[in-house]
């Protein structure tokens, strides 16, 4: 029997390496990168890296005995996936938008979105943070309304609350329970926010919005 199709639906700097890493800990579970970048995302060729690498090449190659394959689902990236194709959704969500917003931009800056490299301080252009989080929050809840299996997962709950987290996962899966080694958390920023933002008290300020 060929696997089930399932995706970690995301935004950047939600903790999808974390999450995944841990997850292909897992013996009867694999899950791959971002397929939807470089050429192929840039050309929208949805269909065919699907069919191509989630739906043959994964699991035409010794794989069978998987019970799921999977993949990172970018919100902000791959708008026009074809839902109908996949049998089940993690959504992975972060609670404090603003430490996503700094995590993204200090990614941004250095160039560096898959291991640690952290600048001195940032500024926080309130305009930008805004459109962020207007937008982040529709595409999330965008997704919520047109999907009805799916299961919510918190970036802070993976890092506080890290065994049941998974247990919740594995139970929405259907598969056996497995003590999992964590995945690396690579944080881009271990500091407080006041210790980052440059113009963190007129940030403070808007604080019940994220």
């Amino acid at each position: 029997m060929k696997p089930k199709k399932c995706a970690i639906v995301t935004t950047p700097r939600s903790g999808t390496h974390f999450l995944r890493f841990t997850l292909n800990n897992h013996p009867w579970l694999q899950f791959a990168g971002e397929f939807f970048r470089g050429p192929l995302f840039w050309t929208k060729k949805w269909e065919y890296v699907i069919q191509s690498h989630v739906y043959n090449d994964i699991i035409d190659t010794g794989m069978n005995h998987l019970d799921y394959v999977g993949f990172v689902w970018h919100l902000i990236l791959d708008s026009d996936l074809d839902k109908n194709k996949i049998d089940k959704f993690i959504v992975l969500e972060r609670k404090n938008k603003l430490e996503q917003f700094v995590s993204l931009k200090i990614a941004t800056q250095t160039g560096n979105f898959a291991y640690t490299k952290t600048i001195d301080k940032v500024e926080v252009d309130l305009n930008q943070f805004f459109i962020f989080l207007n937008k982040n929050r529709s595409l999330y809840s965008d997704f919520r309304n047109t999907t009805q299996d799916y299961k919510n997962i918190y970036y802070e709950d993976l890092c506080d609350n890290f065994e049941d987290t998974i247990k919740d996962i594995n139970d929405y899966l259907g598969v056996r329970q497995i003590a999992l080694l964590s995945g690396d958390l690579l944080k881009q920023e271990t500091r407080p926010m006041k210790d980052v933002i440059i113009n963190y008290e007129d940030v403070k300020e808007y604080d019940r919005f994220w």
